[in-house]
């Protein structure tokens, strides 16, 4: 119990520490007013410089988010100016934004990320994605709001989006038509946006970067339903191959313009193979000047495919390098059609035995995972030389896929296949890029009973000169199957071994200094008679080289004074003694 006398001071005590505090709310108010900073305006924003030039993309599939939107308008500033009992924390940022995505015909816009977080469908779940044709993504609730440190950090993000598909009937937005004018805005067909109504941004005029992540396997670019739908989608989020490459060729809008009729039956039998295989793909393409080739033979080389024109029909085809096939039963060339002009065969110390195949993830597109093929019997081979090639396939998405592709051209590689090049008549005008067709050519120098092989490139020749030229090369679902004729009779020929006449005896005399290292002896013609010699220095001051029969032998003797002495015989000779003698100083 406290004594009466002390509470009088304690009292006064608690008086004087609430005086204190109060007084430090006070100074801390002012001090905040004091240093309060202005807001930002819309000028002093950080958004995305317009791209000029750059083309709006074509959706295959669901490739990775794409962060690189086209910003078309932003506005609509409203700040709120954040407080906790009169004392100024932070301010609240919302604004508008308008953005173009790709060319119309996605199936839907199915994920919006803000920095690196996912915010729709499902706060911070990458892996949740929307259903098809979603018109409007709502993201709300505290966690989004005070994602980056709430009041104290960057804030976070909520609001609204109107996603529009661009179809040949979309009206103008409502939200843009009361905030830019009716008459000042168009109907934004043909492409797809999103209008992101008046949204919390955070507390920063710095907002992170907006990306989404679109789908594209039911519609055609102008809306209308993706041919032969039922083989379209593979595995819910990716495109066929075969209908990527045909709307390659038959868009009118960034492909190739050609008419639907140009396109042979075979396009519809590749898109069953690739569906039973479930080689579905996934592409963000920029249509550019001359862009459509390389894009159309980036698909060919992922999927190890082929189009060409059929000279009968007029019509393209489409086929798969696949060993579906018997040998026996294959079209059959020989010597009489074609004259092989090469012929070569790597040999391991050329031959890749590491492939690393890149691929992407579609919720991180920054990331490059890879596969990777190791051919361990090929390596011991190479010794301690590994040789690795590296390619990119930016249109997989799926681990799976990617080890089955590197596994593919790994293999391919194992089998040292040989290369040819061929002249052929116009036996052999039915055979077109791609073809598979079986040879065998009866030639003393390259005997081949028979060989399996697949055209890589081919020219049909001139009106002047209708001669085909193609390079084939040996076919890797077959190289078991190959069979080579008895290799030709050796024509070396032994040397004669028969000794022959010594036509003369050369002695090159040099100082006496040089004598014991360099001289020439030339004595004998017979592959059989190999001169020796013997070099020693001696005090003489004399010169002196003789030859004669016996067992072909040379000696040369040289003293410090300058004087030197040689001597040669030889058996092959039946020509008397020679002696000659020289004197150098």
């Amino acid at each position: 119990m406290i004594p009466l006398a002390f509470i009088p001071g304690i009292f006064w005590i608690a008086v004087k520490l609430a005086a204190v505090m109060a007084a430090s709310y006070f100074i801390n108010k002012l001090l905040s007013k004091a240093n309060k900073s202005d807001a930002a305006g819309l000028d002093e924003f950080s958004m995305p410089s317009p791209q000029i030039g750059r083309h709006f993309p074509v959706i295959f599939g669901t490739p990775p988010r794409d962060a690189g939107l086209f910003l078309l308008w932003y506005g609509d500033l409203y700040v709120y100016d954040k407080e906790d009992d009169d004392v100024h924390l932070c301010y609240y940022y919302y604004y508008s934004q308008h953005y173009g995505v790709c060319h119309a015909g996605v199936s839907g816009v199915v994920q919006i990320w803000y920095g690196d977080v996912c915010m729709w469908p499902t706060f911070d779940d990458p892996t949740d994605y929307a259903a098809d044709a979603q018109t409007a993504a709502t993201v709300g609730g505290r966690g989004p709001f005070y994602l980056w440190g709430g009041d104290k950090g960057e804030g976070g993000y909520s609001g609204v989006t109107d996603i529009c598909y661009g179809g040949s009937a979309q009206a103008q937005n409502s939200y843009l038509a009361g905030q830019l004018g009716a008459g000042n805005i168009g109907n934004f067909r043909g492409i797809v946006t999103l209008v992101m109504r008046n949204n919390y941004w955070g507390n920063s005029p710095y907002p992170k970067t907006v990306s989404v992540m679109t789908r594209a396997n039911t519609l055609l670019t102008d809306g209308s339903a993706q041919w032969y739908a039922a083989r379209a989608a593979i595995d819910t989020h990716s495109l066929n191959p075969a209908h990527i490459l045909r709307q390659c060729l038959t868009d009118t809008i960034w492909g190739d313009g050609r008419s639907t009729a140009l396109m042979g039956d075979s396009f519809q039998t590749v898109a069953d193979d690739l569906y039973a295989e479930s080689f579905g793909l996934n592409y963000r393409y920029y249509p550019s000047p001359g862009g459509l080739a390389d894009f159309i033979d980036q698909v060919l080389l992922t999927i190890d495919g082929y189009i060409y024109e059929d000279h009968g029909t007029g019509k393209f085809e489409m086929g798969l390098c696949r060993g579906d096939y018997v040998v026996g039963d294959l079209d059959a060339f020989d010597e009489s059609d074609f004259v092989i002009e090469r012929f070569e065969r790597p040999s391991p110390g050329d031959v890749p035995s590491r492939i690393t195949l890149t691929y992407r993830d579609r919720s991180w597109p920054d990331q490059r995972p890879h596969a990777i093929y190791d051919d361990i019997a090929l390596q011991a081979r190479q010794g301690d030389k590994v040789i690795e090639e590296e390619i990119d396939m930016p249109g997989i998405c799926s681990a799976t896929l990617a080890n089955t592709v590197v596994n593919r051209l790994g293999r391919a590689y194992s089998k040292m296949a040989a290369k040819l090049r061929l002249k052929c008549k116009q036996t052999m005008r039915g055979v077109h890029w791609g073809s598979v067709f079986a040879i065998s050519y009866d030639d003393p120098d390259l005997s081949i009973t028979q060989m399996a092989v697949r055209v890589v490139r081919i020219n049909y020749g001139t009106i002047r000169d209708n001669t085909i030229e193609m390079d084939v090369v040996e076919d890797v679902y077959a190289t078991s199957e190959s069979v080579f004729g008895s290799p030709p009779s050796t024509q070396w020929t032994a040397p004669d071994q028969t000794s022959g006449q010594v036509k003369y005896d050369k002695v090159t005399v040099t100082a006496a200094f040089t004598a014991a290292l360099s001289y020439e002896l030339y004595s004998v013609s017979s592959p059989s008679v190999s001169p020796s010699a013997s070099v020693s220095a001696s005090p003489s001051s004399s010169v002196s080289a003789s030859a004669s029969e016996g067992t072909p032998s040379a000696s040369i003797s040289a003293s410090p004074s300058g004087s030197i002495s040689a001597s040669v015989s030889s058996s092959a000779s039946a020509s008397p003694s020679t002696s000659v003698s020289s004197s150098a100083s």
